[in-house]
């Protein structure tokens, strides 16, 4: 199997993003058919969060800029977890090393990263929002986010995504009380910044939209 190159990590990734947002899409369907169901779907958002985390971390060993003992998994770690993107979501990803002409093109123009997480702090720097726990390449600022306990919960997306208003909290229903919104620069894009009104101890997922 060829190693993984920058066009295939870019592919691979955006396609997962994809599947994570369909997948966040029918974790909030699933709350009207019980906890079974719903826990199975939140499990799968879990793992699908973390095997996109690891791929985003993950240089090219033929772009030459790290080694394989530098790089946060191995080339063969890399590829099992591209399998296993694969397995849970039932996206079928290009064979590695295909060339493109305009289809990445199409892509790469769509989907941003968004970034989430807990923070003591009651306001953050770009470089804050972008160290939360979590981020995902998603062609929409919709979908349901799990937050970690504790802290004050915040949401970062592209302003051009448009404005979120809505923040459920999926186990009961409610509102989430949200602060005054702000902004930073990242990447050039502005980001519209929510935060929680209040710190929060337990870990809380939200559906947003």
């Amino acid at each position: 199997m060829p190693n993984i190159n920058s066009v295939d990590k870019t592919v691979i990734l955006q396609l997962s993003g994809c599947a994570y947002s369909s997948l966040s899409d029918s974790f909030a369907d699933s709350l009207k058919y019980g906890r079974n169901t719903q826990n199975a779907y939140r499990d799968k958002l879990f793992l699908l969060n973390a095997y996109i985390e690891i791929l985003q971390c993950y240089q090219p060993l033929v772009d030459g800029l790290v080694t394989e003992d530098d790089n946060c998994v191995t080339e063969t770690e890399m590829q099992e977890i591209i399998e296993n993107i694969s397995k849970l979501t039932g996206v079928c990803f290009p064979v590695l090393g295909t060339s493109y002409t305009s289809a990445p093109t199409t892509v790469t123009t769509t989907n941003k990263i968004v970034y989430w997480g807990s923070s003591a702090l009651t306001t953050l720097t770009d470089v804050q929002v972008q160290a939360l726990q979590n981020l995902s390449s998603v062609s929409s600022a919709n979908g349901t986010r799990i937050f970690n306990a504790n802290d004050y919960k915040y949401y970062a997306y592209p302003a051009s995504f448009g404005l979120m208003t809505s923040f459920i909290d999926t186990m009961t229903g409610f509102n989430v009380p949200m602060n005054t919104m702000f902004t930073v620069t990242i990447g050039g894009d502005t980001y519209n910044v929510h935060r929680t009104y209040y710190s929060i101890v337990s870990s809380l997922t939200i559906q947003i939209s």
